[in-house]
């Protein structure tokens, strides 16, 4: 009974990444894009992304290649892209640059606009397919004691799909401690994400969670909500955003005994979210970058609680796609269910890989 739930609600949080791509063409289109280098050299091939002050683009006999955006002098497109600026303003049309270079022109319908290239932070690309527009990263750890017996194994996957007017993500972690002389303890969390993007600097945001945590007591919980984010202090190495909202939080505890859940052993509540996630990259050789996110759900039903969760990750790359990770969680109940504990924490170490 518990595994089954947790997989139909599983698919339920999965299921907004798979509707935003129906929409998506499915043909790749040409390497027609043309870049242009303050060096004077050519490069075709065609733009996939911009994020972080590299600019990505796959070429027919280099592979795909990363060119710092602050070494372009012009850009030559004929396709759809989405470019966001400094303070979270959203355009989206074909892309090409000034004479002088020093702007970037964004073409919509006969009509156009222009913004300073020094502002773009982020260049999406709107006219390919489902898999086009699919990026994420795989990671899993194993880590054992041989004088305690412990034994800890984690496993990661992260996935972001970009579509014309919307983004969604999935994330999905799990990892689990056992040892000879105490009782195997889970922990499962699975979080999706739909961002209904906009000229504006703010923009919708639905969030969706299933959780599992041993330590807290918690057999499932399903949190669904929505609110307002917006991001703040972007440029070519950091970038936050904020989120305010409700959810709704429904949880099944393991109260029954022996893994067993009743079916009447379930509560629900209304709780304030809060939250803001804080990403710092630094290119270099290796690539480096920290990404954090913090949570904090007040109650609005249950007098007196709240509960949060904080992720820290230090992303080191190894070579091109590959990567490891090290990184730091805690999850905090003030008034957690069946008397479980309070917090969880821990570290995990991780071998990853980037598509």
């Amino acid at each position: 009974m518990k595994a089954s739930r947790t997989v139909q609600l599983g698919v339920l949080l999965a299921a907004p990444i798979l509707l935003c791509a129906f929409p998506a063409r499915a043909a790749d289109r040409d390497n027609t894009d043309v870049i242009t280098l303050k060096n004077g050299d050519r490069v075709t091939g065609e733009i996939e992304q911009l994020e972080y002050g590299l600019l990505k683009l796959a070429t027919d006999d280099m592979g795909t290649i990363n060119i710092e955006w602050s070494a372009i002098a012009s850009i030559d497109s004929k396709y759809v892209f989405d470019v966001q600026v400094v303070g979270g303003l959203r355009h989206s049309g074909l892309i090409g640059t000034s004479d002088d270079g020093s702007e970037l022109v964004i073409r919509d319908e006969g009509s156009g606009r222009s913004v300073a290239v020094s502002d773009v932070v982020r260049i999406e690309e709107l006219e390919t397919g489902f898999w086009q527009r699919l990026s994420g990263s795989m990671s899993m750890g194993l880590n054992y004691t041989k004088s305690t017996g412990i034994r800890t194994s984690n496993i990661n996957i992260s996935s972001a799909y970009q579509g014309d007017k919307t983004k969604a993500t999935l994330d999905i972690s799990a990892a689990e401690t056992s040892s000879p002389d105490v009782e195997k303890s889970e922990r499962e969390n699975i979080t999706s994400t739909v961002q209904f993007q906009r000229e504006r600097p703010s923009f919708v945001m639905l969030l969706n969670t299933l959780e599992r945590n041993d330590e807290l007591g918690i057999d499932a919980r399903l949190t669904t909500g929505a609110g307002l984010a917006r991001y703040f202090a972007q440029d070519e190495d950091s970038e936050i955003m904020l989120f305010a909202g409700a959810v709704a939080n429904q949880e099944w505890t393991d109260s029954g005994g022996d893994g067993v859940t009743l079916e009447d052993d379930s509560q629900q509540s209304l709780e304030g979210a809060l939250g803001a996630t804080w990403r710092i990259f630094r290119f270099g050789d290796p690539d480096v970058s920290l990404s954090s996110s913090a949570f904090l759900y007040p109650s609005l039903t249950e007098s007196g609680r709240h509960r949060g969760n904080l992720d820290v990750s230090l992303r080191r790359e190894i070579i091109s796609d590959l990567f490891f990770d090290i990184s730091f969680y805690e999850s905090y109940d003030s008034d957690p269910p069946s008397g479980g504990q309070t917090t969880d924490y821990g570290f995990v170490t991780s071998l990853g890989y980037k598509f």
